[in-house]
């Protein structure tokens, strides 16, 4: 077989081969800079099986090898549903390297979004409760995948009609407490850019938390039909996981449908700093499993908070007139920004808008121009003194959203100066659910007219 590396003579070659008296090789089912993965039958068992074969040339090079070997370690090490089943690891007579794995017939998730987007809810959980079950229990056993993304998420039907997810390509995992290199022989990242977490952009630190991005990465390319960032330019898409904040669902997809509280699990997972996302992967189950409840417990229609928390969030204005359905419509086309100048009460005010199903996003400052049309309204928190946050203001009313001022203390003269500088409405800190129920419906009413 010749040294040089053609995928494809590569492929061909291998099939009819039989290795070790045990597995011949028959349907071709994949190449890659590795080798090639065929179908084969296991005399000895009667069975189908994926044979993963390393090309000669790899097995020359030190990382390539030791990346191979590494995927064979660590899937004998994991025992779960969701990740694909290594059943042998040897060397065939003429010296060729493989792996033989559980066969899985199916689809990757990238092939379903490509031919069945945008899938239904119950699809979408299902298919990401599975990943997140198989992620919490490879943590569980000290590994970090490194490498989550569509391709790498087999789909297969059941006979009953239900799906199966397993998990593959363990390649560049590593094990937690053993250093492995990130980059390749070559001193380049190894990863896919689309699905790489921060950290691993930067060539950091790489830990479970990293695979929690990825798997928001995941979340919302399901979601949306598009991944976070996308560039023909490596570089531009991982300058933007380091750098720029992703656009909410619903600004990147108008009209989108998808209850705010699995757009703000992907939102969530997609935080820059490690410490903000969701802290393991069995959270990311529980959230999961919490979407499916809300959904099957709500009332018929629209999922936002304002039609189906009466209890905590009341529908009537201060003059009391009903909020009506096209009211709340106004909210499901954008989140709500929270803008926390003062330091003290955002992440209260981000907590009762989330036990709400309100998708929110809280930041420290006015975010980037290009992300002002994913808000439908937005409470920016002020100072003492309030003349700093007067550009806030004049910019959020300039983009007609309306923003409403939360303060501690704020005088008859602090009011007037907020409502000259565009503010919408004032709820007093630490907000109040049932005030700021007021103020949200007071904006969708607002919005509605405007468009009317």
């Amino acid at each position: 077989m010749s040294s040089k590396y053609d995928p494809v003579a590569f492929e061909q070659a291998l099939l009819g081969k039989v290795f070790n008296n045990r597995y011949k090789l028959q349907t071709p089912l994949g190449r890659g800079g590795y080798g090639a993965v065929i179908e084969a039958v296991d005399l000895v068992l009667e069975r189908s099986v994926a044979v993963k074969v390393l090309h000669p040339t790899r097995a020359r090079d030190e990382v390539a090898l030791r990346r191979f070997n590494r995927e064979a370690r660590i899937l004998a090490r994991l025992d779960h549903p969701n990740a694909v089943r290594v059943l042998d690891f040897s060397q065939s007579e003429e010296g060729l390297r493989y792996l033989v794995l559980e066969l899985v017939r199916g689809r990757t998730l990238s092939e379903i979004l490509l031919q069945e987007w945008p899938l239904s809810l119950d699809r979408m959980v299902s298919i990401s409760l599975q990943v997140s079950e198989m992620l919490k229990e490879a943590h569980e056993v000290g590994i970090i995948h490194r490498d989550l993304k569509p391709d790498n998420i087999l789909v297969s039907t059941q006979r009953g009609g239900g799906e199966v997810v397993k998990v593959v390509d363990f390649g560049i995992s590593r094990v937690t407490g053993v250093r492995a290199g990130q980059t390749s022989s070559g001193g380049q990242l190894v990863g896919t850019p689309e699905y790489m977490s921060p950290e691993h952009c930067s060539n950091k630190e790489i830990t479970k938390l990293s695979d929690i991005y990825s798997f928001g990465c995941v979340l919302y390319e399901m979601i949306c039909g598009l991944p976070p960032f996308s560039s023909s330019s490596p570089a531009v898409v991982m300058a933007a996981h380091v750098n720029r904040p992703p656009q909410v669902p619903t600004a990147r997809v108008p009209g989108l449908t998808t209850p705010p509280h699995l757009q703000q699990l992907a939102m969530d997972c997609l935080e820059k700093e490690p410490g903000a996302r969701p802290a393991s992967a069995a959270e990311l189950s529980h959230r999961l499993r919490k979407v499916l409840e809300i959904q099957q417990n709500a009332p018929t229609g629209t999922m936002d908070a304002l039609t189906r928390l009466p209890k905590t969030l009341p529908r009537r204005s201060l003059g009391g007139r009903p909020s009506s359905s096209s009211d709340v419509a106004a909210f499901l086309k954008g989140s709500v920004l929270i803008v926390d100048y003062s330091g003290r009460d955002g992440q209260i005010l981000e907590q009762i808008l989330r036990e709400q199903g309100i998708l929110c996003v809280l930041r420290s400052e006015l975010p980037h121009a290009d992300a002002f049309e994913a808000f439908a309204a937005a409470f920016v928190l002020v100072r003492d003194g309030f003349d700093e946050d007067v550009e806030s203001l004049r910019e959020l009313s300039a983009r007609s959203i309306p923003a409403i001022v939360c303060a501690r203390d704020l005088d008859a003269a602090g009011m007037t100066r907020a409502l000259e500088c565009g503010a919408f409405d004032y709820v007093r800190c630490p907000p109040d659910a049932r005030a700021l129920g007021r103020a949200l419906a007071r904006a969708a009413r607002s919005r509605r007219k405007k468009h009317e």
